[in-house]
């Protein structure tokens, strides 16, 4: 049975030409469709329906994505960016709502299948990819070197496996609370607002999540 990919860009002639790429593939079937469009209908209630495997999303440049709509109809699809229009902001958000990979649109074919093969693949979900530049987008600032404590490393090491902080405090054997006062103590040792910029930094000083 193919694996549904459901692709949504603006530009008619890139969502066919990637269409008929990926429908090439082994397995994969995919449903295109007008980004506008789509988050329209989706936005009035028509609710999205089927057996999706992953979501492709090409956000055009100044266009305010709608990410509680695609989250309300997408929860536990895989997401896959793929734009040119690569700003920090934009990639921050991306992690933050859950995307599972950002890329260019410069990417090879090659490239393509193996990162859409990974992502569908349950055993590859925790692993954030990053295409190389846009990794170096998102790293492009200067900052201290900051020294996490082993308990602390280890509640990052789980959180890049999607882990929630029930599931945190359980496999490590630490209470609820310690848990969320450790990561306090991160978002303050960090200078960050969120725990996703903590990840970041951490992802940087400590390279334990994979990086394409």
């Amino acid at each position: 049975m193919a694996t549904k990919i459901i692709l949504i860009d603006d530009d008619e002639l890139f969502r066919s030409g990637l269409a008929l790429l990926i429908n090439s593939f082994e397995n994969f079937e995919v449903e295109v469709s007008e980004g506008s469009n789509y988050f329209m209908t989706l936005k009035n209630g028509n609710q999205h329906k089927g057996d999706t495997s992953l979501l492709i999303f090409s956000p055009r440049q100044g266009v305010q994505i709608n990410w509680k709509v695609i989250l309300k109809n997408f929860k536990k699809v895989p997401m896959l960016i793929l734009s040119n229009w690569v700003t920090k902001t934009l990639v921050l958000q991306a992690l933050e709502n859950g995307v599972n990979a950002f890329y260019t649109k410069s990417i090879t074919p090659v490239e393509l299948n193996q990162i859409v093969c990974e992502i569908v693949n349950a055993e590859f979900r925790s692993t954030i990819k990053l295409e190389p530049i846009v990794h170096k987008i998102l790293m492009e600032y200067e900052q201290e070197e900051i020294v996490f404590s082993t308990g602390e490393v280890q509640i990052l090491q789980l959180m890049c496996q999607l882990k929630n902080n029930v599931e945190i405090s359980g496999e490590l054997g630490i209470s609820l609370r310690t848990v969320e006062s450790r990561k306090r103590t991160m978002m303050r040792k960090a200078n960050c607002k969120n725990m996703i910029g903590v990840v970041l930094v951490f992802l940087r000083t400590q390279g334990n999540l994979r990086l394409n």
